[in-house]
């Protein structure tokens, strides 16, 4: 097998990628194979984790957007035995959801839990941007996804977005 491939800021974060679909070549059905999840096992240094390779969590961050129960957002880390994080979410509205825990199978190590939160912040931002950007969905819930964002944007760090101003025409003394 191949290297790991360091990546992402100071270079604490390794893409797995290429090593992942060796396992997966060498094993068919790998998702199923006791020999990809042993392989992965080892890849990780071993972990707390179930037959799937899905592990348990170590630590979650989670955002609610005030008193609106059906929209809020978690990201899930877990850690390795090598001290490798692994990112999951989970995100939910009043029209969509999905989830993805941390897992043997992600592409992507972190050696850093805060560059790990990071990026599960980053993930979440680009469902709710979808959800916001969704041509069917209601306007109110355009306003919430982006409530969503700028909560997310926030807890990186990002300042908030002056509200958009109505175009008004400008009326000149002078003519055009």
């Amino acid at each position: 097998m191949g290297d790991p491939v360091e990546i992402g800021e100071r270079g604490s974060a390794i893409d797995l990628s290429r090593i992942i679909r060796q396992i997966q070549r060498r094993y068919p059905d790998s998702h199923r194979s006791e020999g990809a999840h042993r392989a992965l096992l080892q890849l990780w240094g071993g972990g707390d984790c179930n037959e799937n390779g899905a592990f348990n969590d170590d630590e979650t961050v989670e955002f609610r957007l005030g008193k609106e129960r059906q929209w809020h957002a978690t990201v899930r880390i877990a850690t390795s035995r090598k001290g490798w994080h692994a990112v999951g979410v989970d995100y939910h509205s009043a029209t969509s959801g999905g989830m993805s825990g941390p897992s043997l199978w992600n592409r992507v190590a972190y050696m850093d839990k805060q560059e790990a939160i990071d990026a599960g912040v980053v993930r979440l931002i680009t469902e709710y941007q979808r959800i916001r950007d969704w041509p069917v969905e209601t306007e109110s819930n355009k306003r919430k996804a982006e409530r969503m964002i700028a909560l997310l944007e926030k807890r990186l760090g990002i300042p908030d977005r002056p509200a958009a101003q109505p175009e008004v025409e400008q009326l000149s003394l002078f003519g055009p």
